[in-house]
């Protein structure tokens, strides 16, 4: 779990990123990413729940589910 802060390691030239809540639901949000240094995700102001993210970077599709502290 985790407070809605996630830095994307491992992951260069990132181009888009989707979050979907799990009925799949796409959730628009107004993330913090910085694409540059740490390649942080702010996903603080959504609410408490399990998330699915989509990373796109070209060739591949990373996916990851996360769950924000209840």
């Amino acid at each position: 779990p985790s407070n809605g802060k996630f830095n994307l390691r491992n992951i260069e030239n990132i181009e888009s990123i989707e979050i979907y809540n799990m009925v799949g639901e796409r959730i628009n949000f107004k993330s913090k990413f910085r694409e540059y240094t740490l390649n942080q995700l702010d996903l603080s102001e959504l609410p408490k729940g399990i998330y699915m993210v989509k990373i796109y970077n070209g060739f591949k599709t990373h996916m990851e589910i996360i769950v924000l502290q209840w």
